[in-house]
């Protein structure tokens, strides 16, 4: 099944190790792209139901992980800003 998406071109030309690096990339993206777009479309072929009951639990799990990434980073940051507030109180 051929990629709807348009090939990857690089916009500067390179030579040596960084060549073959963003052949590798741009190798590795197409592969990435036509994978969605096999997934996509075996998606959209699927009745409504079926498509809510396959995407809402993926949908649910990644606003989980993001949500806990955003906890995790606010966590940290007032502990940071507590440990900072206490440094100076002590410093007075």
């Amino acid at each position: 099944m051929p990629s709807t998406y348009a090939p990857i071109r690089a916009f500067a030309v390179t030579t040596g190790h960084d060549a073959a690096r963003g052949a590798a990339y741009a190798g590795a993206v197409q592969g990435l792209l036509s994978w969605w777009d096999g997934v996509e479309l075996w998606l959209s072929g699927l009745g409504f139901v079926l498509q809510t009951i396959i995407v809402i639990p993926v949908v649910l799990m990644l606003a989980y992980g993001i949500a806990w990434v955003i906890d995790v980073i606010l966590r940290n940051s007032i502990r940071v800003l507590r440990c900072l507030r206490l440094a100076e109180r002590r410093l007075r």
